[in-house]
């Protein structure tokens, strides 16, 4: 038994987590008594309580507060080459919906024509010659068993996930939008690390410099501070590299051949805190899930259409016009003709056709089951995964924030030592390695929590309404 997406949405949003998961894993794959209880997930391991319910919204990545980044998604919805594209298959998929329906219909068609035929009854006065036709043809199958009828169904089923589809690849593309934008501000916060390293090291090398000068510095101390300083040169220049083909990779997605190069403040950019009340049927409304409850109802349908095959069938058809062996009496009153049909049809042998259509379409429900068992099993571990990463990521950047204000108070300490000389060469380069090490570190982990909150919103099919506390912005300590 596979429960629809409707039934789904019976699963209360107000449970634990770690009690909801086995429950909405029980209802959407509809697990028999007796299953195998290995396969499916007893807890999560990452949950978080639910508390109360937070309404989705369909603007999640306005959640990060940059209207950069809102003008990008706006364009990648409307210009993103992959989202035209399912699109495309979503038309194809409601043209055959169409199709499926009509089938239901009868048909009439209108007809004209002229034969030469012979035999006794070529013609209505018996003799061998030209037939003239115009008039009507009818014909119509009643849905008695209602094969067609669960083939109009499935494929509107098939419609409605190709729906799901495209809103997937709607959230797919909104995501990686959303994920290369924060890794070109990452880029950006790494440049400002670097440039601040910079000056700074420029500045040591002139104090190093003019002690040389007076004989208070030795030569290899000042070639120490060029080499250095020209490292950093090169990360910057590296740096720049990578930022503008991240820039060129947001352009496509966008569907643009290229994007205005802006550099946003860091302070501007924030990574909202995950709140601790989410509603548990969220899981439901991913779009993969919801495509492939439809794709097993589709799938049941379809089998049971086909076996349908087995009964027999009924056609009825009729026809109504002239017919005469002169055109000039084509439109006369004698010329009218009327027929009817009704035909029977019970199968007998088809050399195992059906019986092949039937297994065939039962595979496929069977294929349709176990890829939404797969699909579903994957979207509770993908949650649980992006839980595990915001989660830690955030205690992560805590302790890095303190490790950077640490070491920048550490540098500038050791810059104001060396122009003493009161440090040496090495202690001082050492402490200016472990101030850029500290802050770029903290840069790239403000980086990872935000790639990992974009991958919990998709995890969860969008975003929701935070009433949480305000997120904490995405810059270097220091900055």
């Amino acid at each position: 038994m596979i429960v629809s997406r409707r039934d789904g949405r019976t699963c209360s949003g107000h449970l634990r987590v770690r009690h909801a998961i086995p429950l909405l894993v029980a209802s959407v794959l509809g697990i028999a008594a007796g299953a195998d209880a290995a396969d499916v997930p007893a807890t999560y391991a990452e949950a978080q309580r639910i508390a109360s319910p937070l309404p989705w919204r369909a603007d999640w990545w306005t959640i990060f507060g940059s209207p950069e980044l809102d003008a990008l998604v706006a364009r990648g919805n409307i210009d993103n080459a992959d989202i035209a594209i399912i699109a495309a298959r979503l038309s194809i998929a409601r043209a055959a919906v169409r199709t499926a329906s009509a089938e239901r219909l009868p048909r009439v068609a209108a007809i004209a024509g002229i034969a030469d035929q012979s035999g006794n009854l070529a013609t209505a006065s018996g003799e061998n010659g030209r037939l003239f036709e115009l008039g009507l043809r009818a014909a119509w199958e009643p849905d008695l068993f209602g094969g067609l009828g669960k083939a109009a169904r499935a494929a509107r089923l098939d419609a409605r996930a190709a729906e799901a589809t495209l809103a997937g690849a709607r959230l797919a593309v909104q995501a990686e939008i959303a994920q290369t934008y924060f890794t070109l501000r990452a880029l950006d916060g790494e440049r400002d690390v670097l440039a601040s390293a910079i000056d700074r090291a420029a500045r040591a090398l002139a104090i190093v410099a003019a002690q040389a000068a007076r004989g208070n510095a030795a030569a290899r101390d000042v070639n120490r501070r060029q080499v250095e300083l020209a490292m950093l040169r090169a990360d910057l220049l590296a740096r720049d590299r990578d930022r503008a083909l991240t820039r060129h990779a947001l352009a496509l997605l966008v569907g643009a051949a290229a994007i205005p190069d802006r550099r946003a403040a860091p302070e501007l950019l924030t990574v909202p805190t995950i709140p601790a009340g989410l509603p548990s049927e969220m899981l439901l409304r991913r779009p993969d899930v919801a495509a492939v409850a439809d794709a097993v109802e589709a799938a049941r349908l379809r089998h049971r259409a086909a076996k349908t095959a087995w009964f027999p069938g009924f056609a009825l058809t009729g026809n109504g016009g002239q017919a005469s062996p002169t055109l000039g009496e084509l439109l006369s009153q004698t010329a009218q003709t009327f027929g009817f049909n009704l035909i029977l049809s019970l199968p007998i042998f088809d050399g195992g056709r059906t019986a092949a259509r039937v297994r065939r379409a039962a595979a496929e429900e069977e294929l349709a089951q176990a890829q939404q068992r797969d699909t579903i099993l994957r979207a509770f571990r993908d949650v649980e995964d992006q839980l595990a990463a915001t989660r830690l990521l955030a205690a992560e950047e805590a302790v890095a924030r303190e490790a950077a204000d640490a070491s920048l108070r550490g540098e500038q300490l050791a810059a104001r030592r060396l122009a003493r000389g009161s440090i040496s060469l090495l202690e001082s380069l050492d402490t200016a390695r472990a101030d850029l090490g500290a802050q770029t570190r903290l840069v790239r982990l403000r980086h990872a929590r935000a790639i990992a909150t974009v991958g919990l919103v998709r995890a969860l099919g969008g975003g929701w309404r935070t009433t949480s506390s305000p997120p904490s912005p995405l810059t270097p300590a220091g900055q």
